[in-house]
């Protein structure tokens, strides 16, 4: 598969150098302390703001800008500039994610978490959310174990995508557009448009950001009428607002939106990255759908000694997909030779965190708590073949090419 961008167009930063001899006259001038920090990469992944050089642990931070100049738009992108993360795709959109080779494969709960600010976005059973990047200021990947501060399932590691905070005091916003080709496939489109807004300067502010995808597919199920059935229909928005009242006190809430379709929506099996249908190869299968909601809202005292903050999350899940099992060396079992599933996830989990901590030259502490609680159910409707035609036959299934099909 082979993409040609047709146009593009973006917003661009532009950096004013100054003149040489201006350039001279202070190169030799001493840079304090304040100055050094500035320019440091800070991020957060001991759940307070540090300089990345100070964070005793094995992490990797990208920031937004080099995020769009490697052209990471998920975790499967993020994957290729990280050492150690890997992930195995369970359809568009959803992955198992490996860090230092751990994951759970058929357990109930995630190994490697992840979070969006302050929002889990793992979610009870096996699901985790896996967001498409959108006016993100950072990602932050921690290798594991991270148990400590991120508590359960966080064993293997940490992901934590650090969406961009309202600015309080201008007007700001960004345009941009693709079009493609793929090759063998059919035209693509991208778009995503950003803006922010104080309503009130330096005490709030609201900033949205609103990304959507159609096409760029090239994978084909002739039988069934599909061609290009790979490609997805992604609508991603974030609305978030900042409350600054008092130099002590900080609120912010933010709403994520994700609805994602595929109509050709199974995993990638063959070496060749095709996908095999099952039994009845004119079966158009159900497409997959992803779709979630999040809502979370942020508070932060500092009491001078020690700073309280609060994270509240509620996210509502909704997932469709279709499900094939192909028989391949070493995984034959239950007498099944190939089939598939049409399943349907729908799930909710609410979550609270809170946390006390300080840090000085010389140490720091954290105390906190958190609490979860979540919903999931899983409906499946199928049709499978077998290769012991007795077994079935008892319970009403049909020969046909001399095996076995029940639905």
């Amino acid at each position: 598969m082979k993409r040609k961008y047709l146009w593009t167009t973006g917003s661009a930063i532009i950096a004013l150098m100054h003149a040489a001899s201006a350039h001279a006259q202070t190169a030799d001038a001493p840079v304090d302390d304040t100055e050094l920090v500035q320019s440091a990469i800070m991020v957060t992944a001991q759940k307070r703001e540090q300089r990345l050089i100070d964070v005793p642990m094995a992490i990797e931070s990208i920031s937004g800008d080099e995020l769009a100049k490697l052209g990471v738009a998920s975790v499967q992108d993020l994957s290729f500039s990280v050492p150690g993360l890997t992930m195995r795709e369970d359809g568009p959109g959803s992955y198992t994610i490996f860090i230092r080779g751990l994951a759970n494969q058929s357990g109930s709960g995630a190994l490697v978490g992840m979070y969006m600010d302050e929002a889990p976005l793992s979610l009870s059973g096996y699901d985790q959310l896996s967001p498409t990047a959108l006016d993100l200021e950072r990602v932050e990947v921690l290798k594991g174990p991270q148990g400590t501060l991120y508590g359960q399932g966080a064993a293997g590691g940490v992901i934590r995508y650090i969406t961009a905070d309202p600015v309080l005091d201008k007007v700001e916003g960004k345009i941009k557009g693709e079009l493609y080709t793929v090759s063998d496939g059919e035209i693509g489109q991208k778009g995503e448009f950003i803006v922010n807004a104080p309503i009130v300067k330096d005490k709030l502010a609201v900033r949205l950001a609103v990304g959507l995808e159609d096409g760029g597919g090239w994978i084909d199920q002739p039988e069934a009428g599909i061609e290009d059935g790979n490609g997805t229909e992604l609508l991603n928005a974030r609305a978030k607002v900042l409350w600054v009242p008092t130099e002590n006190f900080s609120a912010k809430a933010m709403v994520q939106v994700q609805r994602a379709e595929t109509e050709l929506g199974m995993g990638y099996e063959e070496a060749d990255r095709t996908v095999d249908v099952g039994p009845d190869r004119s079966k158009a299968m159900i497409p997959k759908k992803f779709d979630f909601n999040i809502y979370n809202l942020e508070l932060a005292y500092d009491f001078g000694f020690a700073e309280l903050t609060s994270s509240t999350t509620q996210i509502d899940h909704d997932h469709q997909y279709p499900f094939t099992y192909i028989p391949r060396e070493g995984n034959y079992s239950y007498g099944i030779v190939e089939g598939n599933d049409d399943r349907f996830v729908e799930a909710e989990q609410f979550s609270q965190e809170i946390r006390l901590s300080d840090s000085h030259d010389n140490y720091a502490w954290t105390v906190g708590a958190f609490y979860s609680d979540g919903e999931r159910s899983l409906t499946a409707d199928y049709e499978y073949a077998y290769a012991l035609a007795g077994d079935l036959y008892e319970n009403g299934g049909v020969l046909y090419d001399d095996l076995y099909y029940y639905s």
